[in-house]
């Protein structure tokens, strides 16, 4: 699985928060969900194989309406540009895609997967 947290000097307006937890006896380092930003993210799940079927969980980009701002401790309206800029990234993505219903299920494909689509992949996963 891959987090993206997609952000421009033009717009950001509280860096984003970095904090970590200890597991194993490692720390273990993440960006804090809406605490900073404003940012847009994009949730990217890999592939994995389950009973030899190929499995393409969906991923998605997200916009919150506001963020955290953590040094004055409120929350902050997301402003109406980059709610602008989110809105033209997803109509760009839409063009390169092909839209594809699977079992009641709705998925903006891109070019490079459409070829893989059928009997060695598929979309969703199996739980």
């Amino acid at each position: 699985m891959f987090a993206f947290f997609i952000v421009n000097e033009s717009w950001l307006e509280m860096p984003l928060e970095l904090s970590n937890i200890i597991k194993d006896g490692k720390s273990i380092y993440f960006i804090r969900q809406r605490s900073g930003g404003p940012f847009i993210h994009l949730y990217a799940p890999l592939e994995f194989q389950e009973k030899n079927c190929n499995y393409l969980p969906s991923g998605f980009p997200g916009l919150h309406g506001n963020y955290w701002d953590y040094e004055r401790e409120t929350h902050v309206k997301t402003s109406s540009q980059i709610k602008k800029v989110y809105k033209e990234a997803i109509r760009f993505a839409k063009k390169g895609s092909q839209k594809v219903t699977t079992n009641q299920r709705t998925y903006y494909i891109c070019q490079n997967t459409i070829h893989r689509l059928g009997s060695t992949l598929l979309l969703g996963s199996p739980f």
